[in-house]
């Protein structure tokens, strides 16, 4: 009677292993089991040309927008910018440019500058010396590329936990959210 008390084996540890399996599988993640933890998923090339298509569509479709509403609207997005950059000229776009180029600036009573975050700023500035077209080409590019790296971060940390198909569903709610506009601008 008393061997049963313990598990199958007769031993204490075979009944702790036994209890630690009953447990749910959020209470065995957050508290561990004892065993190592699972490989996190590879990403295969043709699943990042995928996910790359996808954010390449996704910025097509807000250039679109873009274009049509800036005609019916009053027009004053990104004046003085070539065609295609001009829709992502906007809104912060000059306080950012003017970081880059000059730092920060602050003068009492004036719109200011400083309440920007300098990673932007910087990363522009050390692009807009690597590529050429200027700066509003080279935060583009800085966006773009963190925006490509985060999405795909978001992908494989969902893959952790859920199948590919709900990571992709994910990725599509996190740039079809009106929000997401915001993260090509």
């Amino acid at each position: 009677m008393a061997l049963r008390e313990f598990g199958p084996e007769g031993t204490v540890e075979a009944s702790v292993a036994t209890q630690a399996n009953r447990r749910p599988r959020w209470l065995r993640r957050l508290i561990g089991d004892g065993s190592p933890p699972p490989a996190p998923p590879t990403l295969s090339a043709r699943t990042l040309l995928l996910i790359l298509g996808f954010l390449a569509a996704w910025r097509a479709a807000i250039l679109i927008f873009s274009y049509i509403f800036d005609h019916l609207g009053p027009g004053t997005c990104g004046v003085g910018v070539p065609w295609p950059l001009s829709y992502s000229a906007c809104w912060d776009t000059q306080w950012y440019q003017v970081i880059a180029a000059r730092g920060y600036s602050y003068t009492p009573g004036e719109a200011s500058s400083v309440a920007f975050f300098p990673l932007f700023p910087l990363l522009i500035r050390y692009a807009d010396r690597l590529l050429p077209g200027g700066d509003i080409l080279a935060a583009l590019v800085v966006i773009h590329l963190a925006l490509a790296v985060a999405v795909i971060y978001i992908f494989q940390l969902v893959r952790l936990d859920f199948s590919e198909t709900i990571a992709w569903r994910t990725l599509f709610y996190l740039l079809a959210f009106p929000s997401a506009l915001f993260f090509s601008v």
